[in-house]
């Protein structure tokens, strides 16, 4: 997306100061060179009292807005690595894990090792280069044991929920620099890999570069702090204990321990807490400063490294205007000595007109920087795409006020617009671009501005409509370089729609695309790792989880153990390919027959479970026998050979195990089984499982004895 260059905070105190010491010198030559003693003292103490606070303010808000961002950063790297390990991908032979790991390395860019362990500490698979092109010693790792490294004992420990990664403050770690031959401070992320059974069966672990993260966005902040004017400059990077992280004292490859700073600020950052200081000549290497401070809080279940960030600014470079203004006052004074008291107050007047513009600067800076980090928190708080377009609806209202504004996103074939988000009060602009191909801003890739929708170059699709002529904005939507929607805002013929409108604006779309990719993301790699790959219903693992949430609480259920009949014969006959469409079939009639409440999973091989909350044993057979009736519909069609399922149904009040109720349900099949296949048989309740019942397609009942384990 092309954005709109909106110029950073200057300082144009100093050209207003500048003009009006002129007007001051020809103003003395011509009515007598009065002296401005205490009016021009009083003001120059009240100018620079007022600008370093201001300045002060800002480097706070700067550092906050750096702290934040490193803190948004490190939490997608600490979400990373548990997206990789979830991954089926991540249980493959080590060849394709190590394939894997090289897309995700090359994807990325700031990650300069992947390693991933069996449980016994062995590297059974790395990446082959670093995110910036270099190789690794992938044969070095291959034998080498990280058994006995405290980020493996810890994690084999199972001290991690499900959802939560080991991470470790930055360091130098020996394993990197076998990995790559070079030194280079490094951040650790680690996730266990679990297997089918639930236990962890590997370790997958990431080294993130410092510099490429930190050290980037670091330099970014002190690259638009001075394009913005601003001089005499600097910035730090600390940990929790006071250790200087960015820039690194010692730029050499050898691995010197870090500095301190001293006490410098450091009670402050242990607080958690955002502020500025004012430190003299003496405390500061020679040379006055203002410094601003933020430290880390965290983000979501992300604690982050209690890190702080220091922006830091010569006291001479910040109070340049108000310096010039005394110095000239102190000449004047020592030559002057008439007092024209109107000369001393216009003067006054120009210069207070002047600080309060820098002031007015300041504040738009620091709203709009407020903006941003609430919309940015608003965003992450949200865990749906419903509430992600409920946060952007708002934001949109608060950027735009009463002016109509809207949301619309591609489908998956990129062939329709969807309005997903209406700006209130106002309500939508009613854009008349029913698809992406229709939409000049989202072909182009472009932020675009009309200020007549009546001009030759305007959006053709901004003409007839019923409120008549307008202007508008449109900016594209964009997710990993590939275009999501386009968020649309209309005005009245002629309104202009400053840079800070269409900053915001910016900062809607771009976030709010961002978070909807995520949460997609993460939804898809929960759906595969909760669902069977072949059928689509719940897996083993998940089946059980929710079964054993639901039987724990008081009430009635009932559970059918279901199982194709003679399903080695139409594997062995007509080859695994009908099997496997048996399997989708029975699977698909299974949802579509059992009702919304229920839960189904496949068991394994061709068995399935299915759990029916509050339904008494009479309703679970029925709907067992709908089952087979549907099966028998679906068989006639011609799509696979004739199959038919056998149903064992078992009965309880809750709370009940598990175990012990699908071992009832399990008993019951088997008679069904034994006593002809193709049909319902009915076990007793859970603590007396010597009787069964079975139930025929005529819903007859017949008694039974418990049968023996053939089939």
């Amino acid at each position: 997306m092309k954005h709109i260059s909106i110029q950073n905070i200057t300082n144009p105190t100093s050209t207003h100061v500048k003009s009006l010491t002129r007007y001051l010198l020809l103003s003395l030559l011509f009515i007598g060179l009065v002296p401005l003693i205490s009016v021009g003292f009083l003001a120059y103490q009240r100018s620079s009292q007022s600008l370093n606070d201001k300045t002060g303010s800002f480097l706070a808000a700067q550092a906050r807005e750096a702290i934040d961002k490193i803190d948004r950063n490190l939490f997608e790297r600490y979400s990373d690595v548990q997206m990789m390990a979830l991954n089926p991908k991540a249980l493959e032979d080590p060849a394709s894990v190590s394939t894997t790991a090289d897309i995700y390395t090359q994807a990325y860019g700031f990650y300069d090792l992947m390693v991933i362990a069996d449980p016994a500490g062995n590297i059974i698979a790395s990446s082959t280069s670093t995110g910036d092109g270099r190789q690794i010693n992938s044969e070095a790792l291959r034998t080498t044991s990280v058994a006995d490294t405290e980020w493996f004992q810890r994690v084999m420990s199972g001290y991690l929920e499900h959802g939560q990664s080991y991470y470790r403050d930055a360091t130098y770690d020996p394993l990197l620099k076998l990995a790559t031959g070079a030194e280079a401070q490094t951040l650790l992320f680690v996730a266990p890999v679990y297997g089918m059974d639930g236990k962890i069966a590997r370790i997958w672990a990431n080294w993130v570069s410092f510099d490429r993260v930190v050290g980037e966005i670091m330099g970014s902040v002190r690259q638009q702090l001075l394009d913005g004017g601003n001089t005499g400059i600097g910035t730090l990077v600390l940990s929790h204990d006071g250790l200087i992280l960015e820039p690194r004292p010692d730029d050499s490859a050898s691995s010197a321990p870090l500095l301190k700073i001293g006490s410098l600020g450091i009670m402050d950052l242990r607080q958690g807490s955002t502020g500025f200081i004012t430190v003299g000549a003496e405390d500061a290497g020679g040379k006055a400063q203002i410094i601003g401070y933020s430290s880390s809080k965290g983000i979501l279940g992300f604690r982050g490294y209690h890190w702080g960030v220091l922006i830091k600014q010569e006291l001479a470079a910040a109070s340049i205007a108000a310096r010039d203004l005394g110095h000239f006052v102190v000449i004047v004074s020592l030559v002057a000595f008439p007092l024209i008291l109107w000369l001393a107050l216009a003067i006054s007047r120009s210069f207070r007109k002047t600080t309060e513009g820098r002031e007015q600067a300041l504040f738009k800076e620091a709203e709009r920087q407020d903006f941003e980090a609430r919309l940015h928190r608003a965003l992450d708080a949200s865990e749906s795409e419903e509430e992600t377009f409920a946060v952007v609806g708002e934001a949109l209202s608060l950027a735009i006020k009463a002016t109509p504004g809207e949301v619309l996103l591609a489908d998956s074939s990129q062939m329709h617009f969807r309005q997903v988000v209406i700006a209130e009060p106002a309500g939508a602009p009613g854009c008349m671009a029913q698809t992406p191909r229709q939409c000049l801003a989202f072909r182009r890739g472009a932020t675009l501005i009309f200020p007549d929708s009546e001009l030759m170059d305007a959006c053709r699709k901004l003409r007839g409509r019923p409120g008549g002529t307008c202007s508008a904005v449109c900016i594209p939507m964009t997710s990993m370089g590939k275009q999501a929607g386009v968020l649309h805002v209309s005005g009245a013929q002629g309104q202009v729609f400053d840079s800070e409108t269409v900053s915001r604006l910016q900062s809607i779309a771009s976030r709010a695309s961002t978070r909807i990719a995520m949460l997609r993301a993460m939804q898809e790699t929960q759906l595969q790792a909760e669902t069977d790959g072949l059928t689509g219903l719940l897996n083993r693992r998940s089946l059980e989880n929710q079964a054993r949430a639901l039987l724990s609480r008081k009430g009635p259920v009932s559970v059918a153990f279901c199982d194709l009949d003679h399903f080695k014969r139409l594997n062995d006959s007509f080859g695994h390919e009908a099997g496997d469409r048996a399997l989708r079939v029975f699977a698909r009639v299974l949802s579509d027959v059992v009702r919304s409440t229920d839960i189904v999973g496949r068991y394994g091989g061709e068995e399935f479970v299915v759990i029916l909350p509050d339904a008494p044993v009479t309703v679970a057979v029925d709907v067992m026998n709908r089952v087979r009736e549907q099966l028998d519909l679906a068989c006639m069609s011609g799509a696979m050979p004739a199959v038919t399922a056998s149903f064992g149904v078992a009965y309880g009040e809750g709370p009940i195990d598990f175990d012990e109720i699908v071992h009832a349900a399990d008993v019951a099949l088997l008679v069904a089984k034994q006593t002809g296949r193709n049909r319902v048989v009915v076990a007793g309740t859970v603590s007396d499982t010597t009787v069964a019942v079975e139930s025929h397609q005529d819903n007859s009942i017949m008694k039974t004895s418990e049968p023996t384990l053939s089939d």
